[in-house]
């Protein structure tokens, strides 16, 4: 990587047909106004990573090709809105890290073709009601750590080609009725890390493409019936870090296409049977670091398709020996740091795919031989920090892996 600190003026002058330029990752505090000026072919510019104390006004103003512009940090300097007043074919735009504490309302007047727009990790606090109307082929909005607590919702509205928004690590409180109607294309919605407390039944109402949901680090504390109802290809949702204690038995009931659920970090004291009843599709199911001290029989009844299991950090002091009978599919099972004292015999039946159980961190005082039987693709078992005094004869027979 280089290090350069200034650039020549007219360096660039006999790159007439240069089409992409990546000056990322210098200590350049200072450009010549006209230092682009004859790069009239220019499509991508990226001056990411720099230190420039200003922006001069003119420094894009020759770029009319320009579609492709990367500001992240590049040092404390204003929003850059002359700079950007003749990019009319802008279509990505990157200003993470600009360390601007404002938005001009006309900031994106004349990029009307932007597909992609991150503001990531400025401190704007709020965004001008009418910034987003015009942007209305944007696919991509990142707005993440922004101090924001509030957003126009109905400027949002517009943006019915988005497919992907970040509004994490911000201030907001609330999401209202219908908030995402209008975005009917979006695919990846991410609000984890604000200070949501409740959601309404119809927050997520006409996002039928979305595919991924992260609500985690929040203070959600219950879930409304009906909340997920409408998200039928749903692969990957994200709770997890939020005061949940109960959940509805329905909650899940539509999330067919359901791949990935984290619930962890919550304050889960017990699963309805049933509650994950319809997950067909299900390969990953956190629980971990809750607060529940068993699992009802048929809690997991017809997840055919879990390959991993988080249970660890939980109250768990008894098993049912047929609660894992129908995730034959399992390759990962985590039970550690809880109060097991005994593993019913026949837990572990039918488990052939199983490669990783862990048990360690319990009370476990004994195990009943033959146990791990069926656990034929097993390389990995933990143990430690239980009250085994002896293991029962023959109890790894036939069995290839690694023991901790």
């Amino acid at each position: 990587m280089l290090h350069l600190r200034s650039v020549p003026q007219q360096l660039f002058q006999n790159l007439p047909n240069l089409e992409h330029l990546d000056l990322n990752g210098n200590d350049l505090t200072y450009l010549p106004q006209t230092e682009f000026s004859t790069l009239l072919r220019l499509k991508s510019l990226n001056l990411q990573g720099n230190q420039f104390s200003y922006v001069p006004t003119k420094i894009l103003g020759g770029l009319i090709m320009l579609e492709t512009l990367d500001m992240s940090n590049i040092g404390h300097v204003r929003f850059p809105t002359a700079a950007l007043a003749g990019l009319d074919r802008l279509k990505s735009l990157k200003l993470v890290y600009y360390q601007f504490h404002s938005l001009p309302a006309d900031a994106f007047d004349r990029q009307k073709d932007l597909i992609e727009l991150d503001l990531s990790f400025n401190e704007f606090y709020s965004v001008p009601e009418g910034l987003l109307t015009k942007l209305t082929k944007l696919q991509n909005l990142k707005m993440r750590e922004c101090g924001l607590t509030n957003i126009p919702w109905d400027d949002l509205a517009h943006l019915q080609n988005l497919k992907n928004l970040d509004i994490s690590y911000n201030n907001l409180t609330s999401l209202p009725s219908i908030a995402f109607s209008t975005l009917t294309d979006l695919e990846e919605l991410d609000i984890v890390g604000n200070d949501l407390s409740s959601l309404n039944s119809d927050t997520f109402g006409g996002l039928t493409k979305l595919r991924v949901l992260n609500l985690g680090v929040n203070k959600l504390e219950e879930l409304p019936e009906g909340v997920f109802s409408g998200l039928t290809n749903l692969t990957l949702l994200v709770l997890s870090s939020n005061k949940l204690k109960t959940l509805n038995k329905r909650i899940f009931y539509k999330l067919s296409n359901l791949e990935h659920l984290d619930l962890q970090d919550n304050e889960l004291t017990s699963l309805p049977v049933g509650v994950f009843g319809g997950l067909y599709n299900l390969k990953t199911l956190l629980l971990a670091r809750n607060e529940m001290t068993t699992i009802e029989p048929g809690t997991f009844a017809g997840l055919h398709s879990v390959r991993s299991l988080g249970f660890y950090r939980n109250r768990l002091s008894h098993l049912p020996p047929d609660v894992f009978a129908d995730m034959k599919t399992l390759q990962s099972l985590w039970l550690s740091d809880n109060e097991l004292t005994d593993i019913p015999e026949g837990l572990f039946k039918g488990l052939t795919d199983l490669q990783a159980l862990s048990l360690t961190r319990n009370k476990l005082k004994a195990l009943k031989p033959g146990l791990f039987k069926d656990l034929a693709s097993l390389d990995g078992l933990y143990l430690s920090f239980n009250q085994l005094t002896e293991l029962p004869k023959g109890l790894f027979s036939g069995m290839a892996f690694t023991f901790q």
